[in-house]
């Protein structure tokens, strides 16, 4: 016969670290090592949420964290039900989220954030947009991560600012690359 797989909680870290993303898994855990700039996968077997710190702003992280926690339940081996996973804001954690915790402790919001699934908050994230736009920081979207606003440049916008494709330009050192985007107000 064979042994049930365990449906314990499982709380991950997410975090990017020169450059690399990478989710860890941390064991005893406690309401604690929800850290304000940090985000945080929590698999309850029948649904799977990524929690989100009040303080974390890197919205390329987020958008990997995203995709990750998406990948996470559409590949699952254990039969789990085939609920998608939901974004959770620090503050707004519903009840099965806080009884994964021993003694949790719930604040007072003001303005409650309602629970959302992780591929509509995957949908906001654009691929790209125009070169004029990108110049102009305060028109784009909060999911665009402005300190990487080059990546949102189709490839033929690209080459036609920095003159170059990415592979060349990014083999550039990072102080000219630095440079050429504030010469051309992407910085």
């Amino acid at each position: 016969m064979d042994k049930p797989l365990s449906r314990e909680p499982k709380l991950f870290f997410c975090e990017s670290d020169l450059g690399i993303f990478n989710c860890h898994r941390i064991f005893d855990y406690v309401q604690a090592d929800l850290l304000p700039r940090k985000m945080l996968i929590l698999d309850l077997y029948d649904i799977v949420y990524l929690w989100i710190g009040k303080e974390h702003s890197h919205m390329g992280d987020r958008k990997i964290a995203l995709q990750i926690v998406i990948e996470y339940v559409e590949r699952a081996f254990d039969k789990r039900p085939n609920n998608p996973p939901k974004v959770v804001h620090e503050g707004n954690e519903p009840i099965d989220f806080a009884a994964a915790f021993f003694a949790w402790r719930f604040t007072a919001q003001k303005k409650p954030i309602p629970l959302q699934l992780a591929s509509d908050c995957l949908s906001e994230f654009a691929d790209n947009f125009p070169y004029e736009r990108l110049q102009n920081k305060k028109s784009l979207p909060p999911t665009v991560d402005t300190t990487r606003l080059e990546d949102y440049l189709t490839d033929e916008d690209f080459i036609k600012v920095f003159g170059a494709p990415r592979a060349e330009w990014m083999s550039r050192p990072l102080w000219k690359r630095q440079e050429e985007k504030k010469a051309k107000g992407l910085y």
